[in-house]
């Protein structure tokens, strides 16, 4: 290289130092597509609550940090500003935002995100006379001016004072207060003071005033008691009260008959920011000094209109657009001692025998070693000739040097200056070294794994790859080194365990862009980091699968980025070509580096506590160790919610109507200026799980259950639940839904039932009663039918035994007689009567029957004993006309008749069968014979079993067969 090359190059890094020094600000600019109502921005303005305000030529606009809400005239909306030009904006000592408009002020309401207004014709203002200026004075009262008077207006009750200021015609009129009452007003070319209070008017006014155009009382320092004045033609006017003496000072760039001053607000006790038409300037009070922070490029047609300053950060509003201009808190450090080169520069990375990194250029393909300074070539590399590019470099378990070029490999030997080359095979790719106990294996991109054989000095095939798994592109140590792994671009990721030789897939189901891979690095003993080219940077836990990303959205410059490395404090860098990232995972922090010289950005590293960038001509380095990140937690924030079209506050214990069950909720997150915004997820109280918001800002419930509905909402992965917002409200049911109408018609119901079931009960009892009434009175029939013929039978058989002259057997006769009738009248008392009673008096009457027909029957009764002890009830002489037709109709001219009585339980039922050998019948139609108990005894035992039992009365006979009666009653 010639001497005016080599003076061509050192005027070059001049030029790039000094530039350097000049560059403080990350510069960026929001237009209409980011959200903004227009792109000429008159000024902006940030409140007490974080939210940074942008007045534009249409319409008003608010910044949370990743969100612009823009307010325009809405005629169907009562709560939408008043118009889409605003004048000014004033925040009141209690935190009252109003803006100023021509045709009225404007309240902002929180509750709703709209606002309250009140017009010129409410005030009493003819429709000519526009507002143009305000300021807020105590309480509820502004001063407000048009182009003709100044007034006080009180906010509460509408009622305007008017200042007694001579009458005047002038559009610009500015005033500004001093202290409690006293304001310094300027209109007609005059200045002057006023005292609200008094009304007292001092005149001010001066001959440098007459030759200043478009003059405009701006600020005060209380401290000095100096009016500020922007002018158009002399610069900034300072007017200091006490001495009554005015100041001109002029900015950097004045003409003799130009200085336009746009703005002039205050940052600090000392300093303000300001603007030209070109320029943003900070003015110092104590030197009155404006020293230039940002200047548009001469062949610009943008034009500045104001500067505001906001956390630490200056918004620049102009005419194309709203710039934000972030001060350069990272010292980017140029290295200005580079070697020579042929062509641009490929790649740095660490020296792997000591300080200072390794540089090398497309060109030439000469390595260079940089430390302390003192730029020199590396150690020499033997037999090199297709170096291409310098690929990697790393230093072994054994402290070996190894540095991989695009085909080649060099070990450079620990203690020694020199390096040979290792033969690996032509058409070899390497690309990296790894190291540990296990040995020293080298990743080449188009075979497979190799590992370094100490004894024969070479590399030897350890894991070949199938093709169709190529190519490798890349190759860590995880799990304290017992495992390798690697990526391919078409299969994912692979785990390669050394000692068995074991290869294993990783489960990725919650990572979709594992074919797009393009690097990894180790951040612990269980944790990868992934670069993709679309979901930005991952940690991808290889034990439990779970996955977390940094994106665009996450405050990242670009989803898409290339080297990932990780510095001593666990900090993850990379780069993209917006610039680079650092990435804090355990704080969930991100930190940019932006500027124009990375534009060309070729690879990065880590050497110590350095962070070095190379690009195509540059090489620049930062100190890790002094990174202030900023703080990423988000401050939520609840906005408003609609109903329908109604715009209702944000509902805290609110009740709604069964009608009122679409819902949505608007809310958002203060950040620090991150475009992309963060997050957010919601959950209602009764859930487990969290759901992910498609649309940010916003959460549209529709069909919401009657009942209480507690919601809350959280920026993704946020365990802290103080910072969690926080919505409830009760949906009260339909009349015919309520439990009042549920209670009602309960109430109704068991009413109707209960006199349903008592009328039916009374319908029921009525049957039953007269049922057994007629029972009783069908019984009462028999018995008295049954009475006479119990009379007529016993009374002839002991007549005929009188006749016989058998006195004894007569005797006898009578006696058994009485008991039974005894008996007969005692039971015919009530409706049952014990078995025991009942089958005693049937036995009775056997007997007697017996003895009147001089035995000519015989007679036997069977009972269980569990029958005859228990204490069973059944309707009385239930079985005693069956009897009597036995012995009457079904043993009458039979010799040697026989009558068998038993009784037993069967299945709950108590079983009669009275049996006689007589000479029976067909039917009993042809019986000739009708007994005329028969019947009655059916009815009165089916209505002593209810019903219940079918075929409680059974007849079973034939001709010459005899009879069996089978009585079955229900106990």
């Amino acid at each position: 290289m010639n001497a005016s090359k080599i003076i061509f190059v050192l005027a070059m890094a001049l030029v790039g130092s000094s530039y350097l020094s000049a560059q403080k600000f990350q510069i960026r600019q929001f237009r209409a597509e980011q959200g903004l109502s227009s792109n000429r921005i008159i000024q902006t303005q940030e409140d007490s609550f974080g939210f940074l305000w942008i007045q534009a030529h249409f319409g008003l606009n608010r910044w949370d940090g990743n969100h612009f809400f823009p307010y325009t005239v809405d005629p169907n909306d009562t709560f939408s500003i008043g118009s889409n030009f605003i004048i000014k904006m004033i925040e009141t000592p209690n935190k009252e935002l109003w803006f100023l408009h021509s045709n009225g002020l404007c309240k902002f309401r929180k509750d709703v995100n709209g606002f309250d207004h009140i017009n010129t014709k409410e005030i009493g203002l003819s429709e000519n006379e526009l507002l143009n200026n305000f300021m807020h004075w105590r309480s509820n009262e502004f001063v407000l001016s048009t182009s003709r008077r100044i007034f006080v207006l009180d906010v509460k009750s509408n009622k305007i004072t008017y200042l007694k200021l001579p009458f005047f015609n002038d559009p610009s009129v500015s005033f500004v207060r001093t202290d409690s009452v006293t304001m310094i007003v300027y209109l007609d070319s005059k200045y002057f003071s006023y005292n609200l209070s008094t009304h007292e008017t001092k005149p001010l006014n001066k001959d440098l005033l007459k030759t200043c155009i478009s003059p405009y009382v701006t600020d005060f320092d209380g401290i000095r008691k100096k009016v500020f004045i922007t002018t158009y033609n002399k610069g900034l006017l300072m007017y200091d009260i006490d001495k009554g003496t005015f100041n001109q000072v002029n900015t950097q760039h004045a003409t003799h008959h130009y200085d336009p001053i746009r703005s002039f607000k205050r940052i600090s006790d000392d300093q303000f920011v300001c603007t030209s038409e070109t320029r943003v300037y900070l003015f110092n009070n104590n030197t009155e000094k404006f020293e230039t922070i940002y200047e548009e490029a001469p062949e610009s047609s943008r034009i500045v209109q104001g500067v505001s300053y906001s956390k630490g950060n200056y918004w620049v509003s102009t005419s194309t657009g709203l710039l934000l201009l972030t001060p350069q808190n990272i010292n980017l450090n140029q290295e200005l001692n580079l070697p020579k080169k042929d062509g641009p520069f490929a790649t740095v990375q660490g020296n792997p025998l000591g300080p200072g990194v390794l540089i090398s250029d497309y060109t030439s393909h000469k390595m260079y070693l940089l430390e302390n300074n003192d730029t020199r070539s590396i150690v020499p590399l033997q037999d090199s000739k297709n170096i291409k590019e310098l690929r990697y470099t790393a230093t072994d378990y054994e402290g070996n040097g190894w540095i991989i070029s695009d085909s080649e490999v060099w070990q450079a030997n620990k203690g020694k200056n020199e390096a040979r080359k290792i033969q690996i095979g032509e058409g070899m790719l390497p690309r990296n070294v790894i190291s540990n106990e296990l040995g020293t294996f080298l990743r080449i991109r188009n075979k497979g794994i190799y590992q370094w054989d100490k004894q024969q000095q070479t590399f030897i095939p350890l894991m070949l790859s199938p093709k169709e798994e190529l190519p490798l592109t890349d190759m860590v140590f995880t799990n304290s080194g017992q495992n390798l792994v690697w990526s391919t671009t078409n299969r994912g990721l692979f785990s390669f365990r050394i000692k068995d030789k074991k290869i294993q897939k990783l489960p990725l189901n919650n990572y979709p862009h594992a074919q797009d891979i393009a690097n990894i690095e180790t951040y612990d003993d269980s944790t990868l980091i992934i670069s993709d080219a679309i979901n930005g940077i991952s940690l991808l836990n290889i034990e439990t699968g779970n996955l977390r990303s940094f994106t665009a959205k996450d405050g990242m410059l670009s989803n898409h980025n290339e080297t990932v490395v990780v510095d001593n404090q666990a900090i993850v860098w990379t780069f993209s070509a917006e610039g680079i990232n650092g990435i804090d995972p355990i704080n969930n922090r991100i930190v940019s580096i932006v500027d124009e010289r990375l534009s060309q950005i070729q690879n990065i590293c880590i050497k110590g506590n350095r962070l070095y960038a190379i690009t195509k001509d540059d090489l620049f380095w930062i100190k890790t160790d002094g990174i202030d990140f900023p703080n990423k937690t988000p401050k939520l924030y609840a906005d408003y919610a609609m109903q329908g079209e109604a715009r209702i506050p944000w509902p805290n214990n609110a009740n709604f109507k069964y009608t009122q069950n679409a819902l949505t909720l608007y809310f958002g997150a203060l950040t620090g200026n991150n475009i992309n915004g963060p997050h957010f997820q919601y959950k209602f109280s009764n859930e487990n799980f969290w759901h992910n918001l498609q649309q940010n800002h916003s959460l549209t419930l529709s069909n919401i259950s009657p009942g209480f509905n507690e919601l809350f909402i959280k920026v993704s992965g946020d365990t802290e639940e103080n910072r969690w917002l926080k919505s409830s409200w009760t949906i009260h049911p339909a009349w015919y839904n309520s439990l009042t109408f549920y209670l009602f018609c309960l109430v109704l119901g068991v009413l109707l039932f209960t006199y349903v079931i008592t009328r039916r009960l009374k319908t029921l009892k009525q049957k039953s009663e007269l049922k057994w009434k007629i029972n009783e009175y069908k019984t009462a029939a028999l018995r008295a039918q049954m009475n006479p013929h119990f009379i007529f039978n016993c009374l002839s058989g002991i007549d005929n035994l009188i006749l016989d002259n058998d006195i004894i057997r007569a005797s006898d006769y009578l006696n058994k007689f009485a008991r039974l009738l005894r008996a007969v009248l005692e039971s015919s008392k009530n409706e049952v009567v014990p078995f025991h009673e009942d089958w005693q008096t049937t036995q009775w009457y056997v007997n007697l029957e017996q003895l009147r027909s001089n035995d000519r029957f015989t007679a036997s009764f069977k009972v269980d004993p569990e029958v005859l002890n228990g204490h069973y009830r059944i309707p009385p002489l239930i079985i005693q006309p069956c009897v009597e037709n036995a012995i009457i109709h079904g043993l009458q001219g039979v010799d040697e008749g026989k009558l068998s009585v038993t009784a037993r339980i069967v299945d709950n039922l108590l079983v009669f069968n009275i049996e006689d050998n007589g000479k029976g019948f067909a039917n009993q139609a042809n019986s000739g014979h009708k007994s005329y108990g028969m019947e009655m005894i059916k009815e009165r035992v089916d209505l002593f079993n209810k019903g219940m039992v079918k075929n409680a009365l059974e007849v079973i006979s034939g001709e010459g067969r005899g009879t069996v009666v089978k009585i079955k009653l229900l106990v």
